[in-house]
């Protein structure tokens, strides 16, 4: 199926692959987010100290 002309932009959607991680150290706890797989490990450990004010342990 291909889109109206008017909402074509010429790019090629791409799915990307996620990885599900929890911002909580308690696992009963909700608070799972959606990463790339492709972020790195340094990249990785940035997004948990940034997200570990906004989460309450």
């Amino acid at each position: 199926m291909t889109a109206p002309r008017h909402m074509q932009d010429g790019s090629t959607a791409i799915a990307k692959q996620l990885e599900t991680i929890h911002l909580s150290d308690d696992l009963s706890a909700q608070g799972p987010i959606s990463i790339s797989v492709h972020l790195t490990r340094k990249e990785k450990e940035s997004l948990r100290k940034c997200t570990d004010d906004l989460v309450v342990k």
